[in-house]
């Protein structure tokens, strides 16, 4: 509500009849509704827009495994394995990412994981990251033939690199996006928040 003025139409406002005075206030903003009325904004929570906003994740996701998927293969062949079986690394590292993520998740929303479990889960996730980047980059660099002097070289290394992050941050986002239930998340944070606050009051004392 804006800053009521000290007169109205040369009138003080001390000599406004109550009810004249308290529709002149209330004028404003109900024109102001009736506005906004007009052009209503759109609900997030509907679920067509729940659905596209998982498919352009999904989208996101599965262009950054496929591509991945093609760089650990090729990079496989130099670990020796048969022709047969050689896309198997793929597999492993990358859906390491996907499970890893997915499992911390569900620990997270059960909240009665063990912390060993945690532990594993976050060893897991770094280190498939890892080996994730390590062989992307490593891709690039031999399609550059070790020759980095120019900047498409470096770009290229670094976009390679990035595409594993791109797939553990996707993961991550749709797994909260589409089966983690916000208010119980709050709700989770809240009785966190307020056990936390009775730890400290009682160790206080």
């Amino acid at each position: 509500m804006g800053t009521v003025p000290d007169t109205i139409a040369g009138t003080s406002i001390v000599e406004l009849d109550p009810d004249v005075f308290a529709q002149i206030v209330d004028e404003k903003p109900k024109k102001q509704s009736r506005l906004t009325s007009r052009f209503k904004l759109l609900d997030l929570n509907q679920m067509w827009i729940v659905l596209t906003t998982v498919a352009v994740f999904l989208l996101i996701l599965g262009s950054s495994m496929v591509y991945s998927f093609n760089t650990i293969v090729k990079m496989s062949a130099w670990m020796g394995p048969d022709e047969a079986i050689k896309w198997l690394p793929a597999i492993f590292i990358d859906m390491t990412i996907i499970g890893c993520t997915a499992a911390l998740a569900q620990f997270k929303n059960r909240g009665t994981a063990s912390k060993r479990a945690v532990w594993l889960a976050r060893f897991f996730l770094f280190l498939s990251t890892v080996l994730s980047v390590v062989a992307n980059a490593s891709h690039t660099i031999d399609y550059w033939e070790g020759d980095l002097s120019t900047f498409q070289s470096w770009i290229g290394v670094l976009i390679s690199s990035l595409i594993p992050i791109f797939s553990l941050g996707m993961t991550e986002i749709l797994i909260y996006l589409a089966f983690v239930d916000p208010d119980e998340e709050d709700a989770q944070l809240k009785k966190r928040a307020k056990d936390r606050a009775k730890r400290d009051k009682e160790r206080n004392r």
